[in-house]
């Protein structure tokens, strides 16, 4: 392998942060740098502080780290989307290739225009989430927005990555919508499927429960509780009927059961489901069983999760979670934390085909009820289950395999795409009434014009503009 110089665009805050508040978008940014500076890569890795997490409005919070082989920048946001500043650091770092970890950053990565090789992670079924956003809030406009942020990704990648097999078939989809399945691409493999990683957990396991300074046993519920746990934040494909349905009927005819939540609201983004869950939750006669701890530091997250009993994972019915991942799963597979999960996801199938926990299908508050007690009066089997998630884990999901068609890109040759020259060849229309288009933002009202006449039919209208 040939160590080269990756430009990585992504979205922090970072497990070496050790925030308290970290966006799923953080840890697929995390997985993409740490598999690639593993392999020993030199990279520069540039993010934008979310929505919610520290500072992230405060220019003045800039933060840059220099380690081996890693040079950090933390921007605010309205500094990353300022396409003159980040090329400006793709010039004086000059990359081998770029890599954009989650659409979003890919995107402002595509707009720099790279003449090295680029890989764009759409970590996730972007137009589900924003079909999904579009249904809580009631606006179609939502569904414009998310696929004008991700026209340009599509456009400029030589390479992309899905996080499942179910998402590589639709973002070929979404390909050919943007114009890329042409005559140039004709037989070339656009897309690898890297599920979400995690680095290797190497503590001991000879036990779920922590047995030393417990957060949780003894102060925020009974020692002897039944906890089941919802990890990380509350997001739009949720279902927070079932989820609470099939939790208060487990509680009427088990008092052992106990529910704990990390995490809440994620702002910016969701500011509905964590608010409904709460809501019913006031109403119901079980309200003191109901635990919300919050967000709380990365390196508390596995003795919390190692002194529950069961991780809970409840899916409504969408495309987003038919296409889409499942960080909380991952996270409780890496600690042999047994799930009960809707069957929806990829890895929710993995989940009750390898019996790492138990499958229910998505709606069924009755079902997931009956798995809470039994699981309840079956530790021995739950702890089998823990166990196999947790070989499923190592087998599939650390940093070394999941990133491996990363590791062989980066490592090996890579390549621009056979279109790179002339990417929307076929010159695909995506008609736009002109009243859309002027609500559009100048940038993506380029890469829009980019997408329907190509490089010289846009040069040839801006020539004509400054006529």
């Amino acid at each position: 392998m040939q160590p080269k110089r990756v430009l990585i665009l992504g979205i922090g805050p970072l497990p070496l942060d050790n925030p308290e508040f970290l966006h799923g978008t953080c840890l697929r940014t995390w997985q993409i740098a740490k598999t690639l500076h593993n392999d020993g890569h030199d990279l520069f890795l540039i993010c934008f502080r979310v929505t919610g997490s520290r500072g992230d409005k405060d220019r003045s919070a800039r933060k840059e780290l220099r380690l081996e082989r890693l040079r950090y920048l933390s921007l605010t946001e309205e500094e990353f989307v300022y396409v003159p500043l980040i090329r400006q650091y793709y010039d004086e770092f000059r990359p081998d290739c770029v890599v954009g970890a989650n659409a979003y950053p890919a995107s402002v990565a595509a707009q720099i225009g790279p003449e090295v090789p680029f890989w764009a992670d759409i970590n996730g079924y972007f137009m589900g989430e924003g079909q999904a956003k579009a249904a809580r809030y009631q606006d179609d406009r939502y569904v414009k927005w998310y696929w004008d942020l991700l026209l340009p990704a599509l456009l400029a990648g030589d390479h992309f990555s899905a996080t499942s097999t179910p998402q590589k078939s639709v973002l070929i989809g979404e390909l050919d919508v943007a114009g890329r399945l042409n005559r140039h691409t004709f037989g070339y493999d656009f897309v690898s499927v890297i599920p979400t990683g995690r680095e290797a957990d190497t503590t001991q396991h000879s036990t779920l429960k922590t047995q030393n300074s417990p957060f949780l046993r003894g102060s925020v519920v009974p020692a002897d509780a039944f906890i089941c746990l919802w990890l990380g934040g509350y997001n739009l494909w949720y279902d927070m009927e079932t989820l609470f349905g099939g939790l208060e009927k487990a509680m009427e005819r088990n008092p052992r059961v106990h529910y704990v939540s990390t995490g809440g609201t994620i702002g910016g983004h969701d500011d509905y489901s964590f608010d409904r869950l709460r809501a019913l939750i006031e109403r119901s006669p079980h309200r003191d069983r109901y635990h919300f701890v919050g967000w709380i530091p990365l390196d508390r997250v596995d003795a919390l999760c190692r002194e529950c009993d069961m991780g809970l994972n409840v899916d409504g019915q969408c495309y987003e979670a038919r296409f889409g991942a499942r960080n909380r799963i991952t996270d409780m597979m890496r600690v042999g934390l047994p799930v009960v999960t809707t069957v929806a996801t990829e890895i929710s199938e993995v989940v009750a085909a390898e019996k790492c926990g138990f499958g229910i299908a998505v709606g069924d508050a009755n079902a997931l009820t009956e798995t809470l007690l039994f699981a309840a009066d079956h530790p021995d089997d739950l702890a089998r289950r823990g166990e196999c998630g947790r070989r499923y884990f190592e087998q599939h999901y650390t940093l070394e395999e999941s990133g491996r068609p990363l590791r062989e890109w980066a490592g090996g040759s890579p390549v621009k795409a056979p279109d790179w020259r002339s990417p929307n060849a076929a010159g695909w229309p995506m008609p736009l009434c002109d009243r859309d288009l002027r609500r559009m933002s100048w940038l993506r009202r380029l890469a829009y014009r980019y997408a329907k006449f190509g490089a010289r039919g846009l040069l040839a209208q801006l020539t004509r503009r400054r006529d």
